[in-house]
């Protein structure tokens, strides 16, 4: 009997695991639809949503009216009634195999909703600048805090560094790496290789070394360009152009102020810039991007946007980031300003919002997450276009930002130049909606396709497939991976590819694509893609991992965060030694920025698990006492402490004593507390203070201690194992009779309760936590 029941208990009725998960279901919007096939019984306001029924050879569909809408259940009966056509007409063909959708849907889906065919010129980024640069030459091209540089001031100060890029072996089909902090100087440098042909590969020098190192060995740019300030940064061995060097300023003012005479022979089809994303391998990759995507994005920023000599753009996004390029587009393509906001001034805040509203920004490209933590009182310009990408946006984000201005939620992988989709915010839209990401721009094509490169129906949830002239030429030196992203498209003229996105969408009934999330583990963090897979790939790189899992967390709403989780690598060469060492840097840095309370009152760095405050002074000495009154106990004279510390417990018990032993793993507190003990006369002779790890009492006097005391150090041992042989290596210094006093231990049965607690505790202050005690509390 026991077992059935056991067996049975994971059984849950339909209509309250409905009740439970979608207790209020709305039009299109349920999150569990109960769905009968067959001569089921039909009540209103009964169990089923949706039901099918077959008898005498006619088809009736049943469906609640506050589920569905009339015309999505005429759809479903639609479809099936296709799909037993399809059945009749080819009776040997799999179900997997059978077509649902009938041939007017099929249009809609393939060829109407991607009717997005324009009439763009082929013309290169160079090629498009230098018409507004003839068209325009005095007005102002770009700005950055005080400097300002007309169209023809910038296009001369880029031709000139071209000619030297040229003499370094910048040409098509060859990539300059840039690593220049944001400034007007970046911006020169972009148009700078633009102009010579080459791709420019961005570099921010805030990556870790071992990553731009790969970058560039990648890459195998011809050419590094940077600053002094910067060079530093950078790996050894390279050979850079340093853009403020003296001799680099009289090489550049000696070149002309046209372009070199090689961008004549440049073509849609070469190369534009290279991106460096996230990898799943552990190793990222570079997406190589044409200049056959760039009138597309004109196209679009001009049709959708209005974009024109009157625009101020804003360039927030770093220049490592694929928006940047958009933005340069944005700004100099269309005879406006590109207005680059300095560093300092990055921020969510009233610095980037004073910045906005002093340079009369018109048009911006912000985070959400930017969007989100800026402050009530704090608002941007209120006339400019918004356009929020890159991650998920909400409706609450909607609607704040989207009343009384045009706002827009972009979509767009780096694979398919910066940007796809534009779906116009509406600012009513009711919390819980999905905000769609719209329909694809100009000359962009669309498909929702399921594992077979098939379409799925509108409102089915299929994998997004983008085609187009936009399309990236792949990943550089990563032919198979290419391959596999980028695949034939079946829908298209013979040689036209689609990219595999990886995302997850779906269509709405009114054409419109939205965003339900991965096909894979790959994630959005403050709008930059990360593959959990190249993080874990480095942890477990390291030799004291085994295995790694990374996710994402999101204990406040709207603040997610990566989260690692390791298990240790058992057969590591990263012994005891390596870990105690790793704690005695840890314990030399705590001990040394503490200061000192005296020899009875150091308790620098308690600090409480449930708050991270430092424990009231009341509660640590009453824990203090309690164990000098245990130690006490034992009627101590010769007393060995290991893991003496700060000497809380010496300061007690060594005026008591004959002699008082103590070590500790620290330099630093041996040091600080030789000082204190010898400003005290009742300790003179009394004290001896060594430097050691727990484990290394060989020296000290066998036999000679009545007492030998282990207290709170014991947490810090990196095994039980080193536990073990503490105390026996402890056991042999003790005399005949003598104690061994282990204190201060955690009670391993105790440990969820504790964890509990910790969490109970943050949670009602409104805070996240990981339900981990901290190591010192």
């Amino acid at each position: 009997a026991a077992v059935r029941d056991e067996a049975a208990a994971h059984r849950l009725p339909t209509g309250e695991l409905l009740r439970l998960l979608a207790p209020e279901p709305g039009r299109g919007g349920a999150l569990l639809c109960a769905a009968g096939f067959g001569p089921v019984p039909w009540d209103d306001g009964g169990p089923l949503d949706l039901a099918l029924s077959v008898t005498d050879g006619r088809l009736r569909l049943r469906y609640a009216e506050d589920v569905f809408e009339p015309a999505t259940a005429d759809r479903i009966l639609g479809h099936y009634v296709t799909l037993l056509a399809d059945a009749l007409a080819r009776p040997g063909t799999p179900v997997a195999d059978l077509e649902l959708l009938g041939a007017d849907e099929r249009r809609r889906l393939l060829t109407d909703w991607n009717d997005t065919a324009h009439d763009v010129p082929a013309l290169t980024w160079p090629r498009m600048f230098a018409e507004q640069v003839a068209a325009r030459p005095r007005d102002v091209a770009l700005v950055h805090d005080d400097v300002r540089l007309t169209y023809a001031e910038l296009d001369g100060r880029a031709a000139r560094l071209a000619h030297a890029l040229v003499a370094r072996g910048a040409g098509p089909e060859q990539v300059v790496a840039l690593a220049v902090p944001r400034s007007a100087d970046m911006i020169v440098a972009e148009v700078a290789v633009l102009k010579t042909g080459a791709a420019y590969l961005p570099i921010d020098t805030a990556y870790p070394a071992d990553r731009i190192a790969y970058m560039l060995d990648d890459a195998h740019p011809v050419c590094l360009v940077t600053t002094a300030d910067t060079l530093p940064d950078l790996p050894p061995g390279t050979d850079p152009l340093v853009l403020d060097a003296p001799e680099t300023s009289a090489e550049l003012a000696a070149h002309p102020a046209h372009d070199p005479d090689i961008a004549a022979e440049l073509t849609t089809a070469h190369a534009a810039y290279v991106i460096y994303t996230s990898g799943s391998t552990g190793r990222p990759k570079g997406v190589v991007l044409s200049h056959a995507g760039v009138a597309g994005l004109v196209a679009t920023q001009r049709e959708r946007f209005g974009i024109g000599p009157h625009s101020r753009v804003l360039q927030f996004a770093s220049p490592s980031f694929d928006v940047a390029f958009w933005d340069l587009c944005l700004g100099l393509l269309s005879g406006g300003r590109l207005v680059v906001v300095p560093a300092d001034r990055r921020v969510p805040g009233a610095p980037l919002a004073d910045y906005a509203n002093e340079h009369g920004i018109t048009f911006m490209i912000l985070p959400p997450a930017l969007l989100a933590a800026m402050p009530d009182d704090v608002h941007l310009p209120p006339a400019a276009t918004l356009l929020a990408g890159t991650e998920r946006v909400s409706p609450e984000l909607v609607g704040r930002y989207a009343r009384g201005r045009m706002m827009f939620n972009a979509y767009g992988p780096t694979e398919a130049t910066t940007n796809s989709t534009l779906g116009r915010c509406d600012p009513d839209t009711p919390a819980g909606a999905i905000v769609p990401i719209g329909v694809p721009d100009p000359g962009t094509r669309a498909y929702v396709l399921d594992d077979r490169l098939r379409p799925v129906p509108a409102g089915v949830v299929g994998e997004l497939y983008l085609g187009g002239a936009g399309l990236a030429r792949g990943y550089l030196g990563r032919p198979a991976l290419t391959a596999e992203r980028f695949v034939a498209d079946p829908f298209g003229a013979p040689g036209e590819r689609l990219y595999r996105t990886g995302d997850l969408v779906r269509w709405t009934a009114d054409g419109r694509l939205e965003f339900h999330g991965r096909a894979d583990g790959q994630i959005k963090i403050r709008g930059f893609r990360v593959e959990p897979g190249e993080i874990e790939s480095v942890l477990r790189a390291h030799p004291a991992v085994d295995q790694a899992a990374v996710v994402v967390r999101e204990d406040r709403p709207g603040d997610r965060r990566l989260a690692a989780y390791v298990v240790p690598s058992l057969e590591s060469a990263a012994g005891a030694d390596e870990a105690v060492a790793d704690w005695k840097d840890l314990h030399e840095l705590l001990y040394s920025a503490a200061g000192s309370e005296g020899l009875e009152e150091n308790f620098a760095g308690w600090n409480s698990m449930y708050d991270g405050l430092p424990i009231p002074l009341a509660d640590l000495r009453e824990w203090r006492d309690a164990t000098v009154a245990r130690i006490r106990g034992l009627r101590p004279r010769r007393v060995l402490e290991i893991g003496v510390g700060s000497g809380l417990l010496l300061s007690r018990i060594a005026p008591d004593c004959a002699e008082y032993w103590g070590t500790d793993l620290s330099e630093e507190a041996v040091r600080a507390l030789r000082a204190q003990a010898d400003g005290v006369p009742a300790l003179a002779g009394r004290v001896t203070l060594l430097a050691r790890p727990a484990h290394e009492l060989t020296g000290l006097p066998e036999g000679h201690f009545d007492t030998v005391v282990v207290n709170s150090v014991v947490q810090y041992f990196p095994s039980a194992d080193y536990l073990t042989g503490v105390l026996r290596s402890a056991a042999r210094l003790l005399a005949p009779g003598g104690a061994l006093f282990v204190g201060d231990v955690r009670n391993l049965r105790l440990q969820r309760t504790l964890a509990a607690a910790i969490e109970s505790g943050r949670a009602a202050d409104g805070r996240p936590g990981d339900g981990r005690p901290d190591d010192k509390e």
